[in-house]
């Protein structure tokens, strides 16, 4: 879709902080009462802005044909370096093509959430980021090849592989002897070594990091590099809080080089609703401060 100078009459223009190009923004419509009567968060990306409006891939839901009518009021919301920005909007006109599209225009200015769950606090520790598998060109998530099996031991892979294979075949069951070791994906987007024959770094890597803050809707990591870790990107982190494991679904906001440290990047995530342990993040950031108060820090 071509880009278009200047605002048509009549219409509002941009407000400032739009979103930018191909960055991830979801979209809240509420659904009548016969499909429901509820809200849905449906993520998408900005595809182009034309005469002061948001143009946005058109997200697929059931009964989309019915509601998604021009006149349609919705609210468009994305992750920023200032937290989460919202901006009310209206559809002005569905666009089926190739790749159907959504016009938007803006009926508010753009406003930022301060919410509780933006405090952040220094933190300490390690955290395991795991790949979320990329959408394919329908919009589908690719599921792992075949099943993670960083549980076993290295020793144990090769025979594992084989008494896999014999069951598949339906060459007989696992034998009692084999390593306790499940046979089945670990991680969501983890995928095991690559087998003989495919292709060097196909798969890309769990990364391990360190915190630099963390807050009831994010965090900050450090790292030696970013390697896939782009905006836009989901991932999945793993790390203990207040003596249980976090297990949550996030989004890059961005990566670059730290500001304090040499040879080192800085990863900020934004984590994806809903959030499981937003009770236990919480309790530790107030907990933090708390703290940090009676020593003096800021």
């Amino acid at each position: 879709m071509a880009r278009t100078a200047g605002a048509a009459p009549g219409r509002r223009t941009a407000p400032p902080g739009w979103p930018a190009l191909n960055s991830r923004v979801h979209v809240r419509v509420h659904l009548p009462e016969k499909l429901g009567d509820r809200e849905l968060e449906l993520p998408t990306r900005v595809e182009d802005e034309v005469d002061g409006a948001l143009v946005v891939a058109a997200p697929t839901f059931a009964g989309d044909l019915h509601v998604a009518v021009p006149g349609l009021p919705v609210a468009v919301s994305w992750s920023s370096d200032r937290g989460r920005c919202v901006v009310d909007a209206v559809l002005v006109r569905v666009v089926r093509h190739r790749v159907s599209c959504w016009e938007l225009e803006p009926a508010s200015d753009v406003r930022t959430e301060q919410r509780r769950r933006y405090a952040r606090v220094r933190t300490s520790g390690h955290v395991r980021v795991l790949p979320v598998p990329l959408p394919d060109e329908a919009g589908a998530h690719r599921a792992p090849a075949r099943p993670a099996l960083e549980a076993a031991p290295l020793q144990a892979l090769p025979a594992l592989r084989r008494v896999l294979r014999a069951a598949a075949d339906g060459r007989g069951e696992p034998p009692a002897a084999t390593p306790d070791v499940p046979p089945t994906a670990g991680p969501a987007g983890a995928a095991g070594p690559a087998e003989p024959g495919e292709p060097a770094g196909a798969v890309e890597p769990e990364l391990t990091a360190a915190f630099v803050d963390l807050s009831e809707g994010g965090a900050c990591l450090r790292l030696a590099e970013p390697a896939w870790l782009a905006p836009g990107r989901r991932v999945r982190v793993l790390f203990d809080l207040a003596g249980g494991p976090v297990d949550q679904l996030a989004e890059v906001v961005r990566a670059a080089p730290a500001r304090d440290v040499a040879d080192r990047h800085d990863v900020v995530l934004a984590f994806v609703e809903p959030v499981p342990a937003a009770d236990r993040l919480r309790q530790h950031v107030m907990r933090t401060q708390i703290d940090n108060r009676r020593r003096g820090d800021r």
